[in-house]
């Protein structure tokens, strides 16, 4: 955990050299598609007014859970161990966690806590997300991140599949 927040401030140094890059792209993108881990380009798509998507690998399971958790902040302040259970409101599912069963630092402080402060703020500026999980398994978790969002979000396999009916009409074959 301790090297993180030097690691991650080592992958941001790449803000530079990818504005630069994108000044230069003759045409420019007219989106930009980036990790949820690198909140720079958030700042390289508004300095170029082109909308950023965030891509975020997790499972939206865990991604619906972390937003609640988030929002709900003294639930883990709550607790008197990390062996006490608790529920987590307003999800789909009826679910306990232990507090180092999540993925939310309710206590996070210093360059941590800016590197997450950096995230969210990455996130909430994105024109949408896209989730690394397809409708039929997490249908109930998709569902309620886009009503908590109340933004675009779409799956991977919705991608393949749009893709796949542009390919189809357009007459190629394969190919991503």
């Amino acid at each position: 955990m301790e090297l993180m927040v030097p690691f991650f401030k080592a992958v941001n140094m790449l803000e530079e050299p990818v504005m630069k890059l994108v000044e230069e792209m003759k045409p420019r993108p007219n989106c930009l598609i980036s990790d949820l881990l690198l909140p720079y380009t958030s700042k390289i798509a508004r300095t170029f007014n082109i909308p950023k998507i965030v891509f975020n690998g997790m499972s939206c399971f865990c991604i619906l859970c972390m937003h609640i958790l988030r929002r709900n902040l003294e639930i883990l302040k709550s607790l008197n161990s990390d062996n006490e259970y608790f529920f987590v409101p307003s999800f789909p599912d009826r679910v306990e966690f232990t507090k180092p069963q999540v993925p939310v630092d309710a206590d996070a402080s210093g360059d941590w806590k800016e590197f997450m402060d950096e995230l969210v703020e990455a996130e909430n500026t994105s024109y949408g997300v896209i989730l690394n999980t397809f409708q039929d398994l997490e249908a109930a978790y998709v569902e309620d991140y886009k009503e908590a969002r109340a933004w675009k979000v779409y799956w991977t396999s919705f991608l393949v599949q749009q893709v796949r009916r542009r390919q189809s009409r357009e007459g190629k074959q394969g190919g991503h």
